[in-house]
C-alpha cells in the first residue's frame, strides 16, 4: 500500500465506518484495499458526467486489473437531486449488477447512494471528490421526499477513501460550501448548548469535541480557504469527517446541525419544484449568518429583550394557535403544510409545561448569556470569516428577499423536533420581533 496513506485513527467499535484513508495516489492502491472486505466482488461506480470527467483517470489502475466494474452515469445538467426516484434508480442497478456501490462524487451522489445501499442491504463506498460537506461519513441521508426535505435512516458508508489531489483541487465553490458547512457547527452548537441549561437534549462531551473542535481549528483559516492552501484544504476536509462521525457515535444529527441547517431545508422546501442548484453548504451559511443574528439580538444584555426574558415577564400564551397560524400560512405545498402541522403540535408543550420552561429560562439566563457568549464569536467575525471564504452572506446573493428569508425562519420552526434558538423565541412570543430586528438596516442580511 502507498506510503503516503494516511490512516486517521479511530476507535472503530463505537463507529459503523471501519476505514477511513487520505492520502496521495491512495486511488491506485484501490483493488488492494477493497479486497480485505470485498474480494471477488463486482463494484458499480455511482457519479455524474462532471465529476467523472475531472476524476476518471485517477481509476485507471482500478479498472484495469480484472474486475467487474461497472458505472452508473448521472447527467450533469441539470445536476443530480437527491429524491426517490434517483435512489430507485440506483438501488434497481445495485441488484441488476450483483455490485458493490462505490460513490464517487459529492453530498447528493452520497446521499442517493447511501440510501440506495441500505434498501439493497448492501455495504458501500465513497469515495469524495471536494471538501463540500460533512454528510460523507454521516448516518442518514438528507433527501426530499414530496416536497419536504428529511433525513431518511442509512448506515453511512464502510470505507471512505480520498485522494489528497482531487481534494485540494476540487472547486473553489464547493471548498467554500464545504467551509460554511463547518463554521455553521458554532451555532448548532449554541442551539445544543440551549437544549442542554435548559435540560431538553444533554451534550454529549465526545461528539461535542468531534464537530466543535473541527470547527474552532478553521474558523479563521478563511484566507487560507479562499487561497486554495493544500494543508487547509485537507483539515477542512478531515474536520467535515470528523463532523460526520460525531453523527455516527450521537446516532443523530444533533452535534452537526442546528437552526442554519433548518433554514437550509425550509429554503429547499419552498424552491424544490425548481430544483435549485444551490449548495448546501452556501444556504447553511448564510443560515449562520441569520442565526448568529439573532444570537446577537436576543443574549446581548443590551438588547431588546434581555430585561423581560430575566424577569419571566415573556411568554405566548397561544403558542400552538400560532405555530398552526404559521403553518396555514406559509408557502408551501399541502402535503408539508400537513407534516408541519402534525410536528407543530407534537413539540409543544401544554400550559403547564410551557410556564414551567419560561420559569427555566429565566432562572437559567445569566448561565445560557455566558455560555453563549463564551461558545460562539461575534457576529461580525462570523460574517467576515464567511464573506472571506467565499460564502454568500446576504439574502439576495442566493436570490432570496425579505418575504423568503421571514417564511423560510418560521418553517424553519416547525419542520423538526430538535429544541433551537427558534423554539425559545417562539414560546418566549419575540420570534416575529426578533426577525423583524434582524432583517432590519442593523444586520444588512438582505
Amino acid at each position: 500500500m502507498n506510503s503516503l496513506i494516511e490512516k486517521l485513527e479511530y476507535d472503530s467499535s463505537d463507529y459503523y465506518t471501519k476505514y477511513n484513508l487520505i492520502g496521495e495516489g491512495i486511488l491506485d492502491c484501490l483493488s488492494e484495499i477493497l479486497s480485505a472486505d470485498f474480494k471477488g466482488c463486482n463494484f458499480l461506480i455511482i457519479t455524474d458526467e462532471k465529476i467523472w470527467e475531472h476524476v476518471s483517470s485517477y481509476f485507471k489502475t482500478f479498472m484495469g486489473k480484472g474486475k467487474i466494474v461497472s458505472i452508473e452515469m448521472f447527467p450533469s445538467d441539470p445536476a443530480p437531486y437527491a429524491d426517490l426516484e434517483s435512489i430507485e434508480k440506483v438501488a434497481s442497478s445495485i441488484l441488476s449488477f450483483n455490485s458493490i456501490p462505490i460513490a464517487v462524487g459529492s453530498g447528493t451522489i452520497n446521499d442517493i447512494v447511501k440510501r440506495a445501499a441500505y434498501l439493497c442491504d448492501t455495504k458501500y463506498i465513497c469515495i469524495p471528490t471536494a471538501p463540500s460537506v460533512d454528510g460523507f461519513s454521516s448516518s442518514g441521508a438528507a433527501i426530499t421526499v414530496n416536497g419536504f426535505k428529511t433525513t431518511l435512516e442509512c448506515l453511512p458508508p464502510y470505507y471512505i477513501i480520498a485522494d489528497n489531489n482531487i481534494i485540494a483541487e476540487a472547486p473553489i465553490e464547493l471548498i467554500s460550501a464545504g467551509y460554511g458547512d463547518l463554521v455553521a457547527k458554532l451555532t448548532g452548537g449554541a442551539d445544543w448548548i440551549i437544549a442542554d441549561v435548559l435540560a431538553i437534549e444533554r451534550i454529549d462531551n465526545a461528539a461535542w469535541l468531534l464537530s466543535q473542535n473541527a470547527a474552532r481549528r478553521l474558523f479563521y483559516q478563511s484566507d487560507k480557504i479562499k487561497n486554495r492552501n493544500h494543508d487547509i484544504i485537507i483539515e477542512l476536509y478531515k474536520g467535515l469527517i470528523d463532523t460526520g462521525l460525531a453523527i455516527q457515535l450521537y446516532k443523530d444529527s444533533r452535534p452537526a446541525s442546528g437552526t442554519e441547517h433548518l433554514l437550509s431545508h425550509a429554503l429547499e422546501m419552498m424552491t424544490y419544484l425548481n430544483h435549485e442548484q444551490v449548495f448546501h453548504g452556501h444556504k447553511v451559511a448564510l443560515g449562520t449568518v441569520i442565526v448568529s443574528a439573532m444570537m446577537n439580538e436576543i443574549f446581548n444584555e443590551n438588547g431588546s429583550f434581555f430585561r423581560d426574558i430575566v424577569n419571566g415577564r415573556l411568554m405566548n400564551k397561544d403558542l400552538l394557535k400560532y405555530r398552526l397560524s404559521i403553518a396555514d400560512t406559509v408557502p408551501l405545498a399541502p402535503a408539508i403544510k400537513n407534516q408541519i402541522q402534525s410536528i407543530s403540535k407534537t413539540k409543544t408543550p401544554d400550559q403547564h409545561k410551557l410556564e414551567k420552561r419560561i420559569e427555566n429560562i429565566a432562572a437559567n439566563w445569566a448561565l445560557l448569556c455566558c455560555k453563549i457568549d463564551k461558545h460562539l464569536p461575534p457576529y461580525k467575525e462570523i460574517l467576515n470569516t464567511l464573506l472571506t471564504a467565499g460564502c454568500p452572506t446576504k439574502a439576495k446573493d442566493l436570490n432570496l428577499n425579505s418575504d423568503d428569508i421571514y417564511s423560510a425562519i418560521h418553517i424553519a420552526s416547525l419542520i423538526r423536533n430538535r429544541y433551537t434558538i427558534l423554539d425559545m423565541a417562539s414560546e418566549l412570543g419575540i420570534l416575529d420581533s426578533v426577525i423583524e430586528t434582524i432583517l432590519s438596516y442593523k444586520y444588512d442580511i438582505i
